[in-house]
């Protein structure tokens, strides 16, 4: 059996960390901005990467966007 779905779910929950993470190391905070904005425009605009992504994971695109919105909301609420 591939540990092939597994490393793309772990890709899309990075992404997802990244998106509402406040710390990272190896960061600076000034690019935490940044890391933040693409993670987020990865994750909730449509694309072909993402699109892909979800497929290799197999998961659905829909879903995993509505969830990452989800996670994305409520990070923004605690801050």
């Amino acid at each position: 059996m591939s540990n092939e779905p597994a490393l793309w779910r772990a890709v899309i929950a990075q992404a997802i960390s990244d998106a509402t993470t406040t710390y990272m190391g190896g960061v600076s905070p000034k690019q935490m901005p940044l890391l933040h904005a693409r993670a987020r425009r990865w994750l909730t605009i449509p694309n072909r990467d993402f699109a892909s992504v979800c497929a290799m994971a197999g998961v659905e695109p829909d879903t995993v966007r509505a969830f990452a919105c989800q996670q994305i909301a409520a990070y923004d609420e605690r801050r």
